[in-house]
This record gives C-alpha cells, sequence and structure tokens, in this order.
C-alpha cells in the first residue's frame, strides 16, 4: 500500500516538472515571438545609422555629389583652357610660317623687279598689258573654279619671266598661258587641260599647243624650276589666320578684293609682298570693323606682324602715295576688264590704233 502511494506521489511530481518545463518552453517562445516581432523596428534604425553614415561620407568628398550646373561649368572652363593652348600653339606656327615667307622673299631672283618694263622689255605698252595679263588670269581662275593661289603663282612666273628674258609682245599670249599652265599643274589636284586654255579655232589648236609646250620648257629653265615662291596671297592668309579675322566673311572678301586690285596694278611692284598683304587688310579693317574692334591685343598682333615681316613705316608712306595715284585707275577703269576675254584679246586691247 505504502509502495503504490510512493509511485503515485513520484507520476504526480513528474507531471508538476513536465508542467514547469513545458511552461519555460512556452515563456521561451513567447519572448522569442516577441523579439521576432521586434526585428523591423530594429532594422529601422540600423537602416537611420546606414543613411547617417551616407551623410558623413558626402561631408567627407563632396566631390562624389557635385550638381550638373558644376559640371558643366567645370568642363567648360576645362575646354576653354583646352582651346586656349590650341590657339596659342596655332599662333606660334603660323609666326613660324610668316618668319619662313619672309626669308624666302628675300632670296635672290624670288621677286621681279619692279621696273623690267622700263629696263629689260623697254616697251611703253608694258604695263598696261601686264594689266591686262592679270585680269585675264584672274578671270579664268573664277571661271573654272581654281584656287587664288593658282592665279598669285601664274602673275609671279609673268613678272619673273619678263624680269629676265626680253620677250616680244605678240608672244605675251602665249607666256601668259604657259604660266597659268605651269601654275595649275604646280598647285591644283586636278589642273584643266591645254584645251581650255584656248578659245581659238581647232585648227590653230596643234600649232598654238605646240608652242605652248615650248614655252612651258623655257619658262622652267629660266625660273630654274623655282616654283614653290611665296606670294602675297600666301602672307594674306597667314596674317587672316593669326589676327583671328577668317569668322568675318564680309572683311575677308573685301580684304581679297582689295589684294586682287593691288597685284593687278604694275607700279604696285615696288611694294613687297608682305606689304600688299598688310596693307589690304588693314584698310579692310578700318572700313568694315568699328573703332573698338581695334583693341589694344589687334594693334599689338598687327605691330608683331610687321616688324616679323619687315614691314616699316616707310613702307606705309610709299603704300599711301602709290595708292593716291594710282586709285582712280584701280577702282574705276573697269571697260578694259570687260574687253579682256583671252590671251590673244589683250594685244588688241593693248594695241587699239593697229587694229
Amino acid at each position: 500500500m505504502t509502495e503504490e502511494i510512493k509511485d503515485c506521489f513520484k507520476e504526480a511530481s513528474t507531471s508538476t516538472s513536465r508542467n514547469e518545463n513545458y511552461g519555460t518552453e512556452y515563456e521561451y517562445a513567447r519572448e522569442r515571438n516577441t523579439k521576432k516581432r521586434t526585428l523591423p523596428f530594429d532594422s529601422k534604425f540600423k537602416l537611420k545609422r546606414i543613411a547617417l553614415n551616407d551623410i558623413t561620407n558626402i561631408s567627407h568628398s563632396p566631390s562624389k555629389f557635385i550638381s550638373s550646373d558644376e559640371e558643366a561649368d567645370k568642363q567648360r572652363n576645362t575646354d576653354r583652357v583646352a582651346y586656349i593652348k590650341s590657339e596659342k600653339a596655332k599662333n606660334e606656327e603660323t609666326l613660324k610660317l610668316l618668319c619662313l615667307f619672309s626669308l624666302r622673299t628675300q632670296r635672290e631672283g624670288a621677286l621681279p623687279r619692279s621696273d623690267y618694263f622700263e629696263v629689260v622689255q623697254k616697251n611703253k605698252q608694258g604695263p598696261f598689258t601686264r594689266e591686262m595679263v592679270a585680269k585675264w588670269i584672274f578671270r579664268v581662275v573664277e571661271e573654272l573654279r581654281l584656287s587664288y593661289n593658282t592665279a598669285f603663282l601664274a602673275l609671279g612666273y609673268f613678272d619673273r619671266f619678263l624680269s629676265k628674258v626680253k620677250l616680244r609682245i605678240q608672244f605675251i599670249p602665249t607666256l601668259s598661258r604657259a604660266c597659268l599652265f605651269v601654275a595649275a599643274k604646280f598647285w591644283e589636284c586636278n589642273p584643266p587641260s591645254s584645251k581650255q586654255l584656248f578659245s581659238r579655232r581647232k585648227s590653230e589648236f596643234r600649232d598654238d599647243l605646240a608652242l605652248l609646250l615650248k614655252f612651258e620648257i623655257l619658262l622652267l629653265q629660266v625660273l630654274k624650276w623655282e616654283l614653290a615662291v611665296p606670294h602675297a596671297f600666301d602672307i594674306f592668309c597667314a596674317c587672316i589666320d593669326y589676327l583671328r579675322c577668317s569668322n568675318d566673311v564680309s572683311l575677308v572678301t573685301y580684304a581679297y578684293s582689295l589684294l586682287q586690285k593691288y597685284a593687278t596694278e604694275y607700279s604696285m611692284l615696288r611694294l613687297s609682298p608682305s606689304t600688299l598683304a598688310i596693307h589690304s587688310i588693314l584698310v579692310a579693317l578700318h572700313r568694315n570693323a568699328s573703332a573698338s574692334r581695334f583693341d589694344k591685343s589687334l594693334c599689338e598682333d598687327i605691330e608683331k606682324i610687321s616688324t616679323l615681316l619687315q614691314v616699316t613705316p616707310s613702307h606705309q608712306n610709299e603704300f599711301q602715295n602709290l595708292l593716291k595715284a594710282v586709285k582712280r585707275r584701280i577702282f574705276c577703269n573697269k571697260d578694259s576688264e570687260d574687253s579682256v576675254t583671252s590671251p590673244t584679246s589683250i594685244i588688241n586691247t593693248a594695241n587699239p590704233n593697229e587694229h
């Protein structure tokens, strides 16, 4: 009996211990569930801490978070600095080119005599004939859409040849064709054919072509194959680039028209190509540009290239005196220009009494 009672007490004690263990497990699970429910609040707190850390990182490294306007300004400044450096390098190259032009034009035989019609050719109609040749060359260059360099080269070959060789006036048309033919071959990528330089009948074309080839060889021999001689248009283009005037189309067009008229005039051979190029630009600037455009930097640039090209104030005075003497004839005489249709008509225009 007593043993049975003891067994009952043992079972009761084990059941109570189980209930206690179950209660502790239940409480543990409940506490665990409450901890799980509080996890989102902890994660929000962690996110807040992360955001605060990002803000501190921003304060320590502001360059990583620049606005778009600041980035655009920074890029604009870097582009401007690169542009200024490229312009300086370009100006240095232009100055070197102008210095080379100045040295090449000082070589013996590079420039023609300024009085070759009086001394070598001894022809009173020579200056007028030369003017007609120049106008014909510029007209053919315009019609065939050739480079202006070709026209100035051809005119330079013409003057240099007549400065050394006396030539009859009836051969002037053939010489002018030969000069333009050689200049086009030297400069143009697609030079014109010999047929494009003739405006005569087909029956006489073969004889004219044979004579043209002879004059071409004679011209190269007299010039000693020195064809790459700087002329006024070369210096003109370099000065326009250095003075940063190439964007002003009206100014460049007017300056070139002045240079073309100066090069056409025989008396302007007394001046160097550098003087003609610089003064044509200066006259165009005085006419087209306002007074505010002649700032200090532009005046300094003009003085720099004038010194480099050895254009002195005495040359300026001589240019002004020559311009006063020939200004009316240069800018008003258009009838003779319209009458020049071919090199053969040059003789007819120069000697109207003989026909």
